[in-house]
């Protein structure tokens, strides 16, 4: 499970380390933006939810982790 922070979708560089990161064996399962709340929480002292819970990077995060915790779950066994 690779999730790739503070990315730069229009920088070309950006696309080539990704690429790069599959070509090693590790696919980017879940990517989040780069983003202005994202930088100033840690000079808070906050997370980032905690920083601006409703932002756009707070979103991501979320679904970022929604999608490792549904991988990590093991899969229900039907009676």
């Amino acid at each position: 499970m690779t999730v790739a922070t503070m990315v730069e979708a229009r920088r070309t560089l950006t696309g080539t380390v990704l690429e790069d990161i599959a070509k090693r064996g590790y696919p980017v399962d879940a990517t989040v933006p780069n983003a202005v709340a994202a930088a100033e929480a840690p000079w808070q002292g906050k997370s980032v939810v905690a920083y601006a819970p409703k932002s756009p990077v707070t979103r991501e995060y979320e679904k970022a982790a929604e999608h490792i915790i549904a991988i990590a779950k093991p899969a229900k066994k039907k009676a």
